[in-house]
């Protein structure tokens, strides 16, 4: 963020460095999923997804 009184070049540098930085923090931890959804933290499997109409899984 910019000080009180900079130049307005600077205080779009300032603010398109913070915002591209804060981006970038969040595009990298939402990038992938470290497992696929029906594992756990552990890469165990947790069994198939039961979709519509809801019938037992084999």
């Amino acid at each position: 963020m910019a000080a009180p009184g900079v130049s307005l070049i600077a205080f779009t540098d300032e603010t398109q460095s913070g915002v591209t930085s804060r981006f970038n923090v969040i595009a990298a931890l939402t990038a992938m999923e470290p497992y696929p959804v029906n594992h756990n933290e552990l890469n165990s499997p947790l069994g198939n997804i039961n979709y519509a109409p809801y019938t037992p899984c084999p």
